[in-house]
């Protein structure tokens, strides 16, 4: 008796494109789901660099404003003593 209810359903296959079809949406979620975190990391790279560059410049003009401070102190002090 249970064998006739296994073949029954094993001859039943009218879920199988159903089941076709979840596998494929999985596989779709799980695509984009390593797409977006691609972006996402590609962002924060981006993210990262810019504020190393923004860094980085504010360090360059601050040095720079101090050499040329200096400079203009040397100078008066050349005219001036």
């Amino acid at each position: 008796m249970v064998f006739r209810l296994v073949k029954r359903i094993l001859k039943n296959r009218t879920a199988s494109p159903l089941v076709e079809e979840g596998i494929l949406l999985s596989l779709t979620v799980v695509s984009l789901a390593v797409v977006l975190s691609l972006i996402v990391s590609l962002f924060g790279g981006i993210d990262n660099v810019m504020g190393g560059a923004n860094e980085a410049m504010n360090s360059f003009f601050s040095s720079a404003l101090r050499s040329l401070d200096d400079l203009v102190r040397q100078l008066n002090s050349l005219f001036t003593g």
